[in-house]
């Protein structure tokens, strides 16, 4: 896989403790703890593919995926969670974006 390559070799190429992040937008934001334990070495593929929900909110194939998270983790890279949260796109979707506003209220979260 092309994307697996590229980390590879920015691994080989980067200078000495120069920090790499490799962000997927396949992953929402609320998830990024579980990113965290699998660049850590605490959870494997599998259990990232069941913490982050993969088969419930992504379309495409987690085996697509795991070159790459395999390549970040081994390259010491940070996986960073891009993707909006689907509750939020929802809320979004439904009453445009002052919708965001009542779950942020409903839940307690400050406005950013």
């Amino acid at each position: 896989m092309l994307q697996a390559a590229i980390i590879s070799e920015l691994k080989e190429r980067r200078r000495s403790g120069a920090p790499m992040a490799v962000g997927l937008e396949a992953v929402q934001r609320r998830f990024q703890p579980a990113l965290d334990e699998y660049t850590q070495g605490r959870i494997s593929s599998d259990e990232l593919r069941e913490a982050t929900q993969w088969d419930t909110r992504w379309a495409w194939p987690f085996s697509r995926y795991v070159p790459v998270l395999h390549a970040a983790r081994a390259a010491g890279a940070r996986l960073v969670a891009l993707n909006v949260d689907s509750e939020d796109l929802h809320l979004v979707q439904e009453a445009g974006f002052p919708g965001l506003g009542r779950r942020r209220a409903a839940d307690g979260r400050s406005r950013r």
